[in-house]
């Protein structure tokens, strides 16, 4: 950031002028935008080029650190007068001043409390002849944050199986993969908040220790990727297969060709144990509601065919008619 801008933000003292300040200075960095794909398109040289990028990155920068003291503002008038006004839902313990969202208050206090990520992203953005933005920034914090909750994870005891025996069990293991990266949600980033497991460390796991020996249901949540596996895993858990469940929802995505709109359940046995009752159907139509997050209508149809006691691990959270098993949340076994 030049020392011109630097003196003008450091200039501007109440959440209005800061305020102003952004609102024109992201027009002008669309204006530089639309100049420097101009100079792309028209082929000029490379230091018309450059030039245009180097005003655009500065002009980035400069937003930056004027969020992040829009930010500051925010918080030490959230500190001195009560009350909230950061809440990434939209709600609030007390009214905003006027022309600031909720989103854009969540967004300048993060950068104010993680100005090392916007040294990290504007580094980046220089090495890469990138524009730095606050998206960038937000989803830098947000990797970091997730990583600290994986760290704190793994450091927890693995808890020790459970003593009885189950005629059902539910497992969704943590496959080892990461978030699709998708425009529509670019908040999210890709990384997962909670550790995942090798392929070899789900088929070394000792489901079978906790399954009846003379009859038990297992029902194993798999991903389109890894379905084959999914197969092989049965059989290094001792199950035999017997169908394939479906989740049908209302939303997916396209990585490759088709729209992956559905989740899968491995169904497989442990000896030989009825349903309670034949003829469900293998589909069900739900909606997802978060990463990783299974529909109640699975859980419904699994009491409706599969005995006590039932046993879900891995889950995030409690389900009424199964004990539970895992170290991500702090349920215990019932």
């Amino acid at each position: 950031m030049n020392q011109l801008a630097k003196k003008e933000i450091s200039a501007l003292g109440t959440i209005e002028e800061l305020q102003e300040y952004i609102l024109i200075g992201r027009e002008k960095l669309k204006a530089y935008q639309v100049k420097i794909n101009a100079i792309k398109n028209l082929g000029l040289s490379k230091d018309v080029r450059d030039k245009a990028l180097e005003d655009s990155q500065s002009m980035a920068t400069a937003l930056l650190y004027a969020e992040a003291k829009l930010g500051e503002l925010l918080k030490n008038n959230e500190t001195s007068h009560g009350g909230s006004f950061d809440n990434k839902k939209g709600g609030s313990k007390k009214s905003l001043p006027p022309g600031i969202s909720h989103k854009q208050s969540h967004f300048a206090q993060t950068l104010a409390e993680h100005k090392d990520k916007i040294e990290e992203v504007i580094q980046e953005a220089k090495e890469r002849e990138d524009i730095p933005t606050r998206l960038k920034v937000y989803q830098r914090v947000k990797a970091m944050e997730k990583q600290k909750r994986v760290d704190e994870i793994r450091t927890r005891p693995t808890p020790e199986l459970p003593e009885r025996k189950y005629r059902c069990i539910v497992i969704d293991p943590p496959w080892p993969m990461k978030k699709i990266e998708r425009k529509e949600r670019p908040n999210q980033g890709i990384e997962l908040d909670y550790p995942t497991m090798s392929i070899e460390e789900i088929k070394a796991f000792p489901l079978a220790d906790m399954a009846e020996r003379d009859g038990c249901h297992i029902y194993l949540w798999t991903t389109h990727k890894y379905l084959p596996i999914a197969f092989e895993i049965f059989t290094a858990w001792g199950v035999e297969y017997q169908c394939l469940l479906t989740w049908v929802k209302n939303v997916g995505f396209t990585p490759f060709s088709f729209m992956y709109s559905t989740e899968h359940v491995l169904f497989g046995r442990i000896g030989s144990l009825d349903l309670l009752k034949n003829g469900e159907r293998l589909d069900f139509q739900a909606k997802a509601t978060g990463h990783s997050v299974k529909p109640d209508i699975f859980y419904n149809l699994v009491k409706k065919v599969s005995p006590e006691p039932r046993i879900d691990i891995f889950n995030r959270r409690e389900i009424k008619g199964f004990d539970y098993y895992g170290n991500e949340t702090n349920l215990s076994k019932r």
